[in-house]
């Protein structure tokens, strides 16, 4: 719980420092705890202008100087969970068990086709007439 504390905290501060080594509180089902975390993903001003750009969205000088240290931050993280052993854990395209959602085919009985021709405005050799789509 420390941990997350901690790491929600730092966030929302902005407290991110480039090249700062980071040593998180030990927890010990989190394996991230027993590591040491140097910061080393810098984006340029220029790199954040250019995301904003695809994005198509206008970004004043405060907002490049903030989302810059958060992009950074982000992609720091990424980095972190880029350090776990995954080996032993098979790939997964989902968690939930697969099941069909489906029902079973079944035979019925169908409308008679006097009742569906019933209501409709033209209707030639069991088949409904409609305009032709122009």
């Amino acid at each position: 719980m420390l941990f997350r504390i901690l790491l929600v905290a730092g966030c929302a501060k902005g407290c991110y420092n480039p090249g700062v080594t980071t040593v998180f509180p030990f927890h010990p089902l989190n394996p991230l705890t027993k590591r040491t975390v140097t910061k080393t993903t810098q984006l340029t001003r220029a790199d954040v202008a250019h995301i904003a750009a695809l994005a198509h969205v206008a970004l004043g000088e405060a907002e490049l100087a903030l989302y810059q240290e958060q992009l950074s931050a982000i992609l720091d993280h990424a980095a972190q969970l880029q350090t776990l052993d995954t080996d032993a854990i098979p790939p997964t395209a989902s968690v939930l068990p697969l099941r069909t959602v489906l029902r079973d085919d079944k035979t019925a009985s169908t409308l008679p086709v006097a009742d569906a021709l019933a209501n409709a405005p033209a209707a030639r050799d069991n088949c409904f007439v409609v305009p032709p789509v122009r």
